[in-house]
């Protein structure tokens, strides 16, 4: 080997330099560009279009088409907007049933009314079926409270005479000791 074979170049100028001074080498495509120069490039569109049409029918046959909206009638109001009317809810008849010794006293709304009997006058005078000078509509809640050791006999006495002055919303409170 010549020294000048095994002369490697040392920097990339060096190396620069013999790529420059070898022979250039040219690529020619296989195809040839013969072809290629009057003639335009084309896509083949057949099988796009198949997908397309059948993408076309299955929208077609599967949707749904919904009925028409009908028209309807609308009277607008005119004027200014009435104020709804608010019902004030109401506030319930309170009984309240205590014992002391042996005797029960019964109490509507803090005013005491004394045995079952008046219980059931009270309840039925104030009723606005009953009497139309009554305070109490009908469908009133009516809220019995036991307190202490009061006997269910009492408190379903206190019910039934509710029942017998008409009342149609009648409900039990918790018994509490007091």
């Amino acid at each position: 080997m010549s020294p000048e074979q095994n002369h490697h170049p040392t920097t990339d100028a060096e190396a620069l330099g013999e790529v420059r001074d070898s022979e250039t080498v040219h690529h020619a495509s296989r195809r040839g560009d013969g072809d290629r120069r009057g003639r335009v490039g084309q896509l083949n569109l057949t099988s796009m279009m198949d997908v397309t049409f059948q993408l076309l029918i299955f929208f077609v046959l599967t949707a749904a088409f919904a009925p028409n909206e009908g028209v309807l009638r609308a009277d607008l109001p005119t004027g200014p907007p009435k104020p709804t009317p608010v019902e004030i809810p109401k506030e319930p008849i309170e009984v309240t049933l205590r014992r002391h010794d042996a005797q029960v006293f019964i109490d509507v709304n803090g005013q005491q009314v004394g045995s079952l009997s008046g219980l059931y006058d009270f309840l039925s005078r104030n009723n606005q079926g009953e009497n139309p000078n009554g305070i109490y509509s009908v469908d009133e809640p009516v809220v019995i409270k036991p307190k202490g050791d009061v006997s269910w006999d009492d408190v379903f006495g206190a019910f039934n005479a509710a029942t017998r002055a008409k009342f149609t919303n009648i409900a039990f409170a918790k018994a509490n000791s007091g």
